[in-house]
């Protein structure tokens, strides 16, 4: 019953956020963008609330990946500009997130650890990096991308956030066409020098894949056919479909 609820609520919280910003709702309905980001998060906080109640949902990061991406939801998406206008930008705080989250807000509290919202993408990759859990490519870049955006919004182009952008771009290669284009225009609506940071990191991975694949050709025996390569992962991005994967939502706490 557990996970079903979760499940449930979950995607109650996405789908509203998704179908305010795709313009799906009544207008004599729709509410402004600070109302609607505080009633999805209450729904996402009450799966993850019921993740660490009952100990379900183990081995996913996507509720993290909706409440942060639901949290800046309502800033510039179509372009990066200057590092100061982008900082400039006013996402969902925390604390009025939090305050929304009530009384389901024990998962994301402050005694925890959870500070700031790159605190929370932080504590999910240290998770993944740890060995504590392991993500799929596509949850992994989507945690980088929610890392990189509030490191450069919070404290702006730190090394945290460099390391952050190169390291999505180098993971690109992993996903499928659909998922490589969205990540592309999310690094494209970043500040200048994280975009310049990523492109270049994409431009070595892309080198790096190249040589491999030349030393795997040559080892290959002489008239052997080439092995084929496996099919791509099911996941699918948060932009593409309101469901969620089937392993889960729930990422584990830091300790």
């Amino acid at each position: 019953m557990a996970p079903a609820a979760q499940h449930v609520a979950a995607n109650l919280g996405l789908c509203l956020w998704l179908f305010w910003n795709h313009a799906l709702i009544d207008p004599a309905r729709a509410w402004p963008a600070g109302q609607v980001q505080r009633q999805a998060v209450r729904w996402l906080g009450l799966s993850e609330w019921i993740c660490d109640r009952f100990g379900v949902g183990g081995g996913s990061a996507w509720n993290i990946i909706f409440l942060l991406r639901i949290a800046r939801g309502n800033c510039k998406q179509d372009g990066g500009g200057a590092l100061a206008a982008f900082r400039a930008q006013r996402p969902l705080r925390l604390d009025d997130a939090v305050d929304a989250l009530r009384p389901f807000h024990a998962p994301f509290a402050r005694a925890k650890g959870f500070i700031s919202w790159s605190s929370l993408a932080g504590f999910a990759l240290e998770e993944h990096d740890g060995g504590h859990v392991r993500y799929g490519a596509l949850q992994l870049a989507n945690l980088l991308l929610e890392a990189s955006w509030f490191e450069t919004f919070e404290q702006g182009a730190t090394p945290a956030a460099f390391a952050a952008v190169e390291r999505l771009a180098g993971l690109l290669g992993k996903l499928r066409p659909a998922e490589r284009r969205f990540f592309q225009a999310a690094l494209a609506a970043l500040p200048r020098e994280l975009r310049l940071a990523a492109a270049e990191a994409g431009r070595h991975a892309g080198r790096r894949a190249d040589e491999a694949a030349g030393k795997a050709s040559r080892k290959q025996a002489p008239g052997q056919a080439p092995k084929r390569s496996p099919k791509p992962s099911p996941e699918l991005s948060p932009e593409q479909s309101p469901k969620q994967a089937r392993a889960g939502t729930h990422s584990r706490r830091p300790r």
